[in-house]
């Protein structure tokens, strides 16, 4: 099985991404954060434990769910990237939202038609053209797991952004979303599970394998 990757920062890994597709785990972040290779990423492992194989990881450093062009997420160009010439993806995991969260992109519209500014309205338009993209392929969404810092107990995760939006509302819009499109959730952020970072954003070693293991957890792995 041929899977595929939608995802931000947290799964890119250096010379795994597509061309021109901008790194957070450089060589140097991958070795501060104690990645020793892209098997250390959350999705590898999830993927290793379904006894599938990744087709492209398809992460872009920085990118959101909202926006009207390219690099968002619910762009065609980001969507047909998780194929290749030859191949197109039996499944495909989606990890994406961090970002509008923390750079406070507006949550929903409320109009009668999808305005993919709004971040709810932008993850329903990005399902629907993975299915139209991808009619065969298996999607699976995740909701987005808060952080921790290990050594750091002054430290504490922002449950609401700079907007006063809760956390909690994008992992509902996201639980919605899914629904309303019949998509498949793995809601990791149910299970009550923190990833460990360094920055407060990026999975350490050790964070990649609590988002792993949730994942798995979540889709009975």
């Amino acid at each position: 099985m041929d899977w595929s990757i939608l995802g931000d920062s947290i799964s890119t890994y250096y010379d795994a991404v597509p061309e021109g597709y901008p790194v957070f785990y450089t060589r140097e972040n991958a070795m501060y954060n104690g990645l020793t290779g892209v098997h250390d990423l959350w999705w590898h492992r999830v993927l290793t434990a379904m006894g599938a194989q990744v087709l492209v990881d398809a992460a872009f450093s920085g990118g959101h769910v909202s926006g009207e062009q390219y690099p968002a997420a619910n762009s065609y160009e980001r969507i047909r990237a998780l194929r290749t010439e030859t191949t197109v993806p039996d499944g495909i995991l989606v990890y994406l939202g961090h970002n509008d969260y923390g750079f406070a992109d507006p949550l929903e519209s409320g109009a009668a038609e999808p305005d993919v500014r709004y971040f709810y309205d932008a993850y329903r338009v990005m399902l629907r053209r993975l299915r139209e993209t991808y009619p065969h392929a298996q999607i699976v969404c995740g909701t987005l797991m808060a952080t921790y810092i290990e050594f750091r107990p002054d430290w504490h995760f922002a449950e609401r952004n700079k907007a006063g939006v809760p956390f909690a509302a994008f992992n509902d819009a996201i639980r919605r979303a899914c629904r309303e499109e019949g998509v498949t959730l793995a809601d990791i952020d149910a299970t009550g599970v923190r990833t460990e970072v360094l920055d407060g954003s990026h999975s350490t070693r050790r964070g990649h394998i609590q988002l792993a293991d949730a994942w798995k957890q979540c889709l009975g792995l």
